[in-house]
C-alpha cells in the first residue's frame, strides 16, 4: 500500500488525498487477516527537498502507532521527467544536471541522515512484529534529546536489542525456503543461500528486499 507520506503537508505536494485516518482504517483491515497473507509493505518516500525534518518527524509518529508485522519499502524521491514535481524541481533549482539528478538516481539509494536511519530501523523492528512505541519514537526525535546527543544512545541500544531478532528471522526464513527448494530439487538456489552465509553477505538493504 503506498502511503508515502503521514505529514499533511508533504501529501499536499503529492496530491494525495487521502487522511491518516482513512490509511489507518485500511491497515486494520489488513492486520485481520495477517495470518492468511504475506506481511504487508507500506512504501514511504524519503529525500523529498521540500520536507522539513518535522515533516519526517510527523511521518515517524504516524508509523509508529501501525499495528505490526508490516515492511516498510523506503525509496528516495525522484523525479520523473515532465511531471509536475519534476518542474517544480528545476524551477526550484533542485535539478541542475538530468543525467546526474534525474537518469542516474536510484530510487532505493536513500540519504544516510538520522532521520532516514529511523526510518529503516523502524522497519527492522515492525518486520518483527514488536515495533517501536510513539512513546521511543517521541525521544529519538524529541529536538532537545537530540541537542544534547542523547537519542545516539538510544538509537545505539535498539540497534543492539534488535540485531538477535532480525537474524533469528532471516535463519527462520532461509530455513523455510531451503526446505522448499529441497522438495522442488533446486539446489542452485541451495548453493547461493550457502555461498552468500559463509560469505557473510546476509545484512544490508539488498537482503531485506528480497523476502
Amino acid at each position: 500500500m503506498g502511503i508515502q507520506t503521514g505529514s499533511e503537508r508533504t501529501k499536499k505536494l503529492y496530491n494525495r488525498r487521502h487522511t491518516n485516518q482513512q490509511v489507518e482504517r485500511a491497515v486494520k483491515i489488513i492486520n485481520e487477516f495477517k495470518d492468511r497473507i504475506k506481511t504487508a509493505q507500506y512504501d514511504i518516500i524519503l529525500d523529498n527537498p521540500w520536507e522539513t525534518d518535522e515533516d519526517l518527524i510527523e511521518t515517524l509518529m504516524f508509523l509508529s502507532k501501525l499495528p505490526t508485522p508490516y515492511r516498510l519499502s523506503l525509496f528516495s524521491l525522484s523525479f520523473y521527467p515532465e511531471t509536475e514535481l519534476y518542474r517544480k524541481a528545476k524551477m526550484d533549482g533542485i535539478i541542475t544536471d538530468d543525467l546526474k539528478d534525474v537518469y542516474r538516481k536510484h530510487f532505493y539509494s536513500c540519504n544516510k541522515t538520522y532521520l532516514n536511519n529511523l526510518f529503516f530501523l523502524l522497519n527492522d523492528y515492525a518486520l518483527n512484529g514488536v515495533g517501536i512505541s510513539s512513546k521511543i519514537m517521541f525521544l529519538l526525535t524529541n529536538q532537545k534529546m537530540r541537542q544534547l546527543n542523547l537519542h545516539w544512545l538510544l538509537y545505539i541500544l535498539l540497534k543492539i536489542l534488535v540485531f538477535p531478532l532480525t537474524m533469528k528471522r532471516r535463519f527462520n526464513y532461509l530455513v523455510q525456503e531451503g526446505l522448499k527448494d529441497i522438495q522442488k530439487g533446486n539446489w542452485s538456489r541451495i548453493h547461493r543461500y550457502i555461498r552468500k552465509c559463509f560469505r557473510g553477505n546476509t545484512g544490508g538493504t539488498s537482503v531485506n528486499r528480497n523476502y
